[in-house]
């Protein structure tokens, strides 16, 4: 059975999409084509609290990067002592271990 499509060989153009893979993966995001949200996903449009939770995005993220750090930077604090003191015999121990070979 032979297939119906023929695909023809020829000189990629370079506003050719599929000439870089990269499109596939990333472009697309910076590409001034949008689809038309209204109608393909209507019942997601009028989801209060999924745009409500959109319009959050930027606020989220950015708590959700400073947090851990701060979390861990206080507990430094907190426990510095502790760290200061245990760090040199944790350094002794990794350079007392025998090496794999």
């Amino acid at each position: 059975m032979q297939c119906a499509r023929r695909v023809e060989a020829g000189p990629a153009s370079s506003s050719s999409r599929s000439s870089s893979g990269l499109h596939a993966h990333l472009g697309w995001l910076f590409d001034g084509e949008r689809t038309d949200a209204a109608r393909f996903v209507p019942d997601l449009i009028a989801d209060r609290d999924l745009a409500r939770t959109s319009r959050q995005f930027p606020f989220r993220t950015v708590v959700s990067l400073l947090a851990p750090a701060l979390l861990v930077i206080h507990a430094f604090e907190q426990l510095g002592w502790a760290y200061e003191i245990r760090w040199p015999t944790i350094a002794r121990l990794e350079a007392a271990r025998p090496q794999a070979r």
